[in-house]
């Protein structure tokens, strides 16, 4: 055995002790890096999946409106409703039935 192997079977027995008294092997860069991309990942899908919601929301909304209003509601208007935020769309939800036509066009300007 050479000075190398010694010092090889140190550090392994120091690993083992400090194992053994419940302290927590060190992740390597790989496996962090590795974890980070998934969670990276997940909350990409986790976005997508709260955009399509949204936009899901968005149309029934228009759906709505457009039998309520019929042609007042205009291409304009309903692009307006199409990018609008998550809170302008939760009040014209909130108010489908009350909302007036000037109000909305308030609303999403």
């Amino acid at each position: 055995m050479g000075g190398e192997g010694g010092k090889g079977g140190a550090i392994k027995l120091i690993t083992l002790d400090l194992e053994e008294i419940g302290v927590p092997s060190m992740d390597t860069l790989e496996e962090i890096a590795k974890r980070e991309r998934e969670e990276a990942r997940l909350e990409g899908i986790r976005e997508g999946e709260r955009k399509g919601k949204l936009e899901e929301r968005k149309e029934l909304v228009i759906r709505i409106l457009s039998k309520r209003f019929g042609n007042q509601l205009t291409e304009e208007l309903k692009n307006d409703i199409r990018k609008a935020v998550e809170e302008r769309i939760n009040n014209i939800e909130d108010n489908l039935l009350e909302i007036t036509i000037e109000e909305l066009k308030d609303l999403v300007k």
